[in-house]
């Protein structure tokens, strides 16, 4: 299990710093498949969410927009990313709920703003009753 919280750790820093450069999503996962914590975890769960959000990102950010109390741009660019890793994961339907909250909790809390854990579980909660 520890392998995929440290895919997602990965995948939320790759996110933030794509969409705060624009890199290329090809040239951020060759940046990080160096990266020395990288072969502690999932690399392919990693390449998948990163793929998977920038891939999906208007399908995603959409269904985020119905649940944020705030314009998109509002919300902190960590807290973004955490976001877009839960609604990917939401509407995988693979992973169970209790981990995807439980995750981005945790993520927040490790990167976020002081409050942002608590906008991130409420905005995924909101967003759990429109998947069941």
């Amino acid at each position: 299990m520890y392998r995929r919280v440290l895919a997602r750790r990965l995948a939320v820093q790759a996110l933030y710093q794509w969409q705060m450069t624009g890199l290329n999503v090809a040239d951020l996962l060759e940046e990080f498949g160096v990266d020395r914590e990288m072969g502690k975890a999932d690399e392919d769960y990693f390449a998948e969410l990163v793929l998977g959000v920038s891939n999906r990102f208007s399908e995603l950010k959409s269904f985020l927009e119905n649940a944020l109390d705030r314009d998109w741009d509002q919300v902190e660019v960590v807290e973004r990313s955490i976001l877009l890793i839960g609604a990917m994961e939401l509407k995988g339907g693979k992973v169970p709920f209790g981990v995807i909250i439980n995750e981005s909790v945790e993520l927040c809390k490790r990167f976020g703003t002081v409050e942002g854990f608590k906008y991130v579980n409420g905005v995924l909660d909101t967003l759990k009753k429109t998947c069941l």
